[in-house]
């Protein structure tokens, strides 16, 4: 699976993708001062929520035009 994740200046939107398809999407506040640790906290307990095992990511795109934040959702 893909995780798309597309970050703006006041949203961060996240889709799954199955090949082409979506299976699921999710949206969360995108803020400069969020630590590493957060965001990946965020990230997995939002995923386990709607019952998508981590592990099953293969890939991620990430689209950003706050340059600061590419690193942090990078890792």
């Amino acid at each position: 699976m893909l995780l798309a994740i597309d970050i703006d200046n006041n949203y961060t939107n996240c889709g799954i993708f199955n090949e082409n398809k979506l299976v699921d999407s999710f949206s969360l506040t995108t803020e400069k001062n969020k630590a590493k640790d957060e965001i990946k906290l965020l990230l997995k307990l939002i995923l386990a929520d709607k019952n998508i095992d981590i592990n099953s990511i293969d890939d991620i795109i990430i689209s950003s035009v706050i340059p600061e934040l590419y690193p942090i959702y990078s890792k």
